[in-house]
């Protein structure tokens, strides 16, 4: 594995080759992304690739045959090579290989960059179909923002604000899976407080429609990191270990529903990307 370092006048960053993950964010010294202790979550900000959340039973069908896939599939555990760097910016990518096509039968090439601008960075991906028939995936981010971002205090002294006024969301099941049952939360001005009970149920799973922007806010409800998205569905998440960080998650795909029994491409928000064609999408994180 390797480190490499971004660096301006705002913010200092570290993404390492394994999964091209952003690992460290730091402003005026202080750390913003969750330490990943292993103990507890060892990721920090995960991509999610080619599926996001999980599979029912841990598979999947594609022109009648079975695969077997992790949770938010292979990307986060591979290696990716270096594809370019400058003073603010940087590219890695992951291409397919034999042991991939044995999880998932199809060519790819998955480019992910970060660049730096002012206190914002910006989170960018680019997927490749390098094979002649149609690509079905999914991609996703998990970046684990440590809450509270000061001492002395607790996660349940945080807000989050989900800049609506209304926000219905979805939850899933014991085994991970989409339930199509609609929840709302009790919003104050748009701000939620973290309570003990907020994330008992694992994620809430948020459609955009409802807002295109996520901050977590410090006891006095001024935010200190905010994630910007124009991705179908987003993710909020804290484990139920009270462990002290919360997950802003822009995804391109999710988990399978409870009732669902289709094939690959059958998939709720699964992409489809033609034969040598690209997909590309980003999101950005501002931190205060």
């Amino acid at each position: 594995m390797k480190e490499f370092f971004l660096k301006n006048e705002s913010l200092e960053i570290k993404v390492e080759s394994l999964g091209a993950q952003l690992c460290s964010v730091k402003k005026g010294g202080r750390e913003y992304l969750w330490c990943g202790d292993p103990a507890i979550w060892k990721w920090h900000s995960p991509i999610l690739f080619p599926f996001v959340g999980r599979l029912k039973n841990f598979e999947y069908t594609f022109k009648g045959i079975k695969y077997q896939m992790p949770q938010h599939g292979f990307a986060r555990e591979m290696e990716f090579e270096l594809e370019s760097q400058s003073n603010d910016e940087i590219w890695l990518n992951l291409c397919h290989n034999e042991e991939t096509l044995k999880k998932y039968p199809f060519k790819f090439i998955l480019h992910a960059g970060f660049k730096l601008d002012g206190n914002k960075i910006k989170a960018m991906w680019r997927v490749e179909n390098k094979g002649d028939e149609d690509m079905y995936f999914s991609i996703g981010a998990h970046p684990a923002f440590n809450c509270p971002i000061a001492p002395n205090l607790s996660m349940y002294d945080c807000w989050i604000d989900f800049n609506s006024l209304h926000i219905d969301y979805f939850q899933i099941n014991k085994d991970g899976l989409y339930l199509q049952e609609k929840h709302s939360l009790p919003l104050e001005d748009g701000k939620y407080k973290i309570t003990e009970d907020t994330f008992a149920n694992d994620v809430l799973i948020v459609k955009t429609e409802q807002t295109k922007k996520i901050s977590l806010c410090s006891p006095d409800k001024r935010a200190y990191v905010t994630v910007s998205f124009d991705s179908p569905l987003v993710g909020v998440y804290s484990p139920k270990s009270n462990a002290p960080y919360v997950c802003i998650e822009p995804w391109y795909g999710r988990c399978d529903a409870a009732d669902f029994s289709g094939s690959l491409d059958k998939r709720e928000y699964t992409q489809k990307l033609p034969p040598h064609g690209e997909f590309k999408a980003e999101y950005e994180m501002e931190f205060y």
